[in-house]
C-alpha cells in the first residue's frame, strides 16, 4: 500500500474550532488519549480514562499500580507520531521524544520515536515478539498523557513502551531509561509508604508537580555544549545508583528477602564458626 512505503505522512491541521482554548501545541512528552490501555479487572480502556490507582498491564503477564501521571492534559492540540505495526490492532500514537522498546536483534532497547523507521520491530506487550512497523506519519490529536508505573514500562495500544522521555545521550550501559526511571525513586518510594499523597498529586500546565522542575533542569543540561553535559551526567549517574539501589534493598520485595535470607545465613555460619571454637 502507498501508506507502508512512505515513513512519514503529515495530516491536515484540526479545526481551530474544535478545539479548546489553545495555548500552543505541545509534543515530546506523552501519549494521546486514543491510545489503548488494559486495566485488570476492566479489560481495554482508553488512555484518556486511566486513572492512578489503576492496574494496567505493562508487559506480557504483568500488571502494575498507575502510581503518576507525568504529563496529564486533557484539552491541548499535541504532536504525535501515529504508528501501525503487523498484527496489532490499535496504532501507537506517542510523541516525538518519549520512548518506546524495540528488537534490535538480540537485545531489546529503549530508543525515542523520533528515531523508529518503517521495518523496525516494536515488542508486542502480550507476548514479547517483535512486530515490524508498517507506516508511520504525522498526526495532531487534543489531550497528553504519561502514566508512571513501577517497572518503567506500560503497554500502549499493545506494544511495549516507556514511561519516560529521551533527553540525553548517555551510552551504551547507562541507558536514558535507566537514568529516568533511577530518577524517579523518591516518588515511588514515597508512593510505597502512602499512597494517598500520591492520588492527590497536582498539575501545572498539564505537567506534575512532581517532574515539572527536574523537567526543565534536564532539558536545560540537554542544551549545554557537551562538556557541561558530560560533568552533568558524571554527577548524576553515581547519585542515581545509590538511590536506585535503596529502592531495590527496601522497597522491592524479593531482593530484600534475598537480603534477609543471606544475612541470617551469615549469621548462622557465624554463630557455628564461634561454637567450634570454643569447643577447641
Amino acid at each position: 500500500c502507498e501508506e507502508c512505503n512512505s515513513t512519514f505522512e503529515t495530516n491536515p491541521t484540526p479545526d481551530p474550532n474544535e478545539v479548546d482554548e489553545n495555548p500552543g501545541v505541545i509534543g515530546g512528552l506523552c501519549f494521546s488519549g486514543e491510545n489503548t490501555v488494559e486495566v485488570e479487572g476492566r479489560g481495554s480502556i482508553s488512555m484518556k480514562d486511566l486513572k492512578i490507582g489503576d492496574n494496567v498491564r505493562s508487559e506480557r503477564g504483568a500488571f502494575e499500580k498507575v502510581y503518576s501521571f507525568g504529563h496529564y492534559d486533557a484539552k491541548t492540540p499535541t504532536d504525535f507520531l501515529q504508528i501501525k505495526s503487523a498484527g496489532l490492532k490499535n496504532p501507537l500514537e506517542i510523541s516525538a521524544n518519549h520512548m518506546v522498546f524495540v528488537q534490535d536483534g538480540a537485545v531489546q532497547k529503549s530508543v525515542p520515536a523520533a528515531t523508529l523507521k518503517v521495518g523496525d520491530s516494536l515488542i508486542i506487550a502480550a507476548n514479547g515478539n517483535a512486530s515490524k512497523i508498517g507506516s508511520i506519519k504525522n498526526i495532531q490529536g487534543r489531550g497528553a498523557y504519561a502514566p508512571f508505573t513501577a517497572s518503567g514500562k506500560i503497554s500502549v495500544s499493545g506494544t511495549v513502551a516507556s514511561n519516560y522521555i529521551f533527553m540525553i545521550e548517555t551510552g551504551p550501559i547507562v541507558t536514558m531509561q535507566w537514568m529516568a526511571h533511577a530518577f524517579n525513586a523518591p516518588h515511588r518510594m514515597l508512593c510505597s509508604l502512602n499512597f494517598g499523597i500520591c492520588e492527590n498529586e497536582t498539575y501545572e500546565n498539564g505537567l506534575s508537580n512532581w517532574i515539572a522542575g527536574p523537567l526543565h533542569l534536564g532539558q536545560w543540561l540537554a542544551a549545554q555544549n557537551s562538556v557541561v553535559k558530560f560533568m552533568g551526567v558524571g554527577f548524576l549517574i553515581p547519585v542515581f545508583t545509590v538511590v536506585s539501589f535503596l529502592e531495590t534493598v527496601f522497597f522491592s520485595t524479593t531482593p530484600a528477602l534475598v537480603l534477609i535470607v543471606a544475612a541470617l545465613g551469615m549469621m548462622a555460619m557465624t554463630s557455628q564458626g564461634t561454637k567450634k571454637a570454643k569447643n577447641f
